[in-house]
């Protein structure tokens, strides 16, 4: 699988230059790490506040006809969606609107993700590929599952580099409540 998503991902830099009826596109996507932040929200009252962050998601997804290679990042907050079928499909998506690649006469879109069945290899995700061609947007749609265990992507590679970064250490306090922060 590592080899296919390779030779998709070269195929997309040769077809860089080509209209949209000939070119093959590829993209790599996959989560971060969740990140934790405070929540200052009036639904949790009381000093378990503190004991319980808003989790954040991160959807990278990169397009692999770009040099040098760059993440778009999709960031939103547990309550603004999960990590589900449902959320993988609006992005993919969203990002083909974005990319303006949702017009008729495409020809060919691979996808590239890790086998992660919750988030990933699921029904909502894997009835995309038929209905972007169905809708005439590509002539062939591909989701390649890199094998579990061995999904070190480049989307992975740019996430682990702003992982680093973000998680340097610092000293911080921990306060037990509002105003022990305010202070």
């Amino acid at each position: 699988m590592r080899a296919l998503a390779q030779q998709k991902s070269l195929e997309a830099k040769e077809d860089v230059h080509k209209p949209h009826s000939e070119r093959r596109h590829c993209f790599v996507m996959d989560y971060s790490q969740n990140l934790d932040i405070p929540h200052f929200g009036d639904e949790q009252p009381g000093e378990t506040y503190y004991y319980s962050p808003l989790s954040v998601y991160c959807f990278g997804t990169i397009d692999c006809s770009t040099l040098p290679e760059k993440m778009h990042a999709f960031i939103y907050t547990e309550g603004e969606g999960k990590k589900g079928g449902n959320n993988v499909s609006s992005l993919i998506l969203f990002l083909l609107k974005e990319k303006n690649l949702l017009q008729k006469g495409g020809n060919e879109l691979t996808v590239v993700m890790d086998n992660c069945t919750g988030q990933n290899k699921n029904r909502m995700v894997l009835r995309l590929a038929p209905l972007l061609v169905e809708l005439g947007y590509f002539k062939k749609v591909d989701f390649v599952f890199l094998v579990r265990g061995h999904t070190k992507n480049i989307c992975d590679s740019i996430l682990n580099k702003q992982e680093h970064v973000t998680a340097m250490p610092m000293e911080c306090d921990v306060f037990k409540n509002m105003d022990d922060y305010l202070n």
